[in-house]
Order: C-alpha cells, then structure tokens, then sequence
C-alpha cells in the first residue's frame, strides 16, 4: 500500500510520531515527501525486509569509523542498484539510515551528514573537527573539501557564518581558519 498524507496531518504530534515509530520498525518507508510505502507493498515489488537489514548491516560496517558521511559516500561505496531499479531514489536510502536507532544527523545546508559515532552532532563541532582535520584551511578550500568528500555545497558565506557559534581562529583578510593561536599569529602577523 502507497500512504500520502496531507501536509497538515503529518505534522499532528501522535501521527509524525507513528510515523517516526513504523519507519524506526522497518513497517513503513518514505518514499518522498508524506508519501510512505508499507513493508508489503515492497515485498511485492521484490524488495524483502531481510535486504535492507543487509544493506543497513554493510552501511554500518564501511561508515562504522567515519566522523561524518554522506548518501553519497554511500552510493560511492555500496551498490544501490537494485532500489533504483524499483524507482527507489537515494531518500529512500537516505531516510532508511535517517530512521537507524543508532545514527545521527546534522543537517548542513539543506543536507545531511551521518554519523555512527556516540559524540553530539552540531555545526559547532563539524567546523571543529574541520579545522582540526586541516590544521589551517582557506574558506574556499574548505568549501572544496567539503564538497569533494560529502558531495555537499556549503558556500563560502555559510561557512563563514557557521564560525560565529565557535571559538576557531579566523582571519578575515586571508578568509582562514586555525586550528590553534599559534598557527594563526604565524601566519597572519608572521610571528
């Protein structure tokens, strides 16, 4: 069976919450937005319960040991065909990870990046661990590795917008970011 709910009713408490439920239960999947597809009408199409648990299995274990990842880290590193074929787009995949017990998720300019790992998941921490993985980076740079390693776009302005909730060494006229006070007043006073 196919479920469109109107917009105004998904957003009632107790459904969204039945929603979170059945989805959590591997009962229902979303399919695109307040459209839900049971569990078996998927069986009739070909697609089992037994192959998403696989596919949430193999998930866990290549993304186990990453800070962050993308949907598309995943279709990078597992094959999705078979969805596809059944006209299951990556937010089938995507919200099929998004509903996992132990996953979570930071939204980052209108996409998501997940994570298995058991600390909190924020804007704030993301651009820490950036500047940490980089030591000292452009903005610009950033903005790059960002999108070569997430396939997200975070511009410039974004990022540095995010700066502000930090405590992270930035100058202006260079548009970098620091990992420590002495890299910073190396670079930007040639200390």
């Amino acid at each position: 069976m196919i479920i469109k709910l109107d917009e105004d009713v998904a957003k009632i408490g107790a459904v969204y919450n039945a929603i979170n439920f059945y989805c959590k239960q591997l009962k229902i999947f979303r399919i695109s937005d307040n459209v839900f597809i049971t569990e078996k009408k998927l069986n009739q199409l070909g697609v089992y319960k037994s192959e998403l648990e696989n596919l949430i299995n193999n998930i866990r274990s290549v993304f186990c040991d990453k800070d962050y990842f993308s949907i598309k880290n995943v279709y990078d590193e597992i094959d999705c065909s078979k969805y596809e074929e059944f006209g299951l787009s990556e937010n089938f995949i995507e919200d099929l990870i998004f509903y996992l017990d132990d996953i979570k998720t930071l939204r980052i300019n209108n996409n998501r990046l997940f994570s298995f790992s058991k600390k909190t998941l924020s804007i704030t921490n993301f651009m820490y661990d950036m500047v940490n993985k980089y030591s000292s980076i452009s903005l610009d740079d950033l903005e790059k590795e960002i999108m070569k390693n997430y396939q997200i776009s975070v511009p410039f302005d974004k990022l540095r917008g995010y700066l502000y909730s930090t405590d992270i060494f930035y100058s202006d006229i260079l548009g970098k970011i620091y990992s420590d006070k002495n890299n910073y007043y190396e670079e930007v006073y040639n200390d």
